[in-house]
């Protein structure tokens, strides 16, 4: 879908590309003040904000993610960037090998956790319109496709082990990872 709409832009006529998922909410400016904080670092490539989820007490509760990269479901990019990483890899973990590439190119990627970047994700990261279970599974599978290393998968296993859904998306995760590996499936190969 992506591309599609891609296709229907003069990409010429813009120095920013953006892709985000449908159910975020944004605070208001977040466009403006990703832009202010691209146009103040030229070598920054792609940004966003942190993600929090609302519980159904209506507290909010950070998903964990690291700040080397722009979460998945809001990537904002300098267009010069987005060309020169060649565009999303269409599979799988596109979302973190575009990272992967933007610091092979010379680009900063980066998440921030500040207030006026907050933004609302509306379902669990990680869950898919299945289940939580299969999107976990599809998330250890797609660090696979990655190049992630065993013993990077166990610690990832453990460090998500604190969260939700406790215990079994951590073992989600690592059996998405661990079918993959047994049946020797594609990765990607970095230039």
């Amino acid at each position: 879908a992506f591309y599609a709409g891609l296709e229907q832009l003069d990409v010429e006529a813009f120095d920013y590309i953006g892709k985000v998922d449908a159910d975020l909410e944004f605070p208001a400016e977040y466009f403006e003040r990703v832009m202010r904080e691209m146009e103040a670092d030229p070598k920054l490539g792609n940004m966003s904000g942190k993600v929090y989820l609302r519980l159904d007490d209506g507290r909010l509760v950070p998903e964990r993610m690291g700040d080397e990269n722009a979460i998945g479901a809001a990537k904002f990019y300098r267009k010069a960037c987005f060309e020169q990483i060649g565009g999303f890899v269409q599979h799988v973990g596109w979302d973190g090998i575009d990272g992967h590439m933007c610091r092979l190119m010379g680009w900063i990627a980066r998440s921030e956790d500040r207030e006026d970047l907050r933004i609302i994700h509306r379902r669990l990261m990680g869950s898919s319109q299945n289940s939580v279970w299969e999107g976990r599974k599809r998330w250890g599978r797609l660090k696979y496709y990655m190049g992630s290393a065993p013993w990077y998968m166990s610690a990832i296993f453990a460090y998500r082990l604190a969260e939700r859904p406790y215990v079994v998306g951590s073992v989600a995760i690592l059996l998405g990872y661990l079918e993959e590996l047994a049946r020797q499936g594609p990765r990607y190969e970095y230039p």
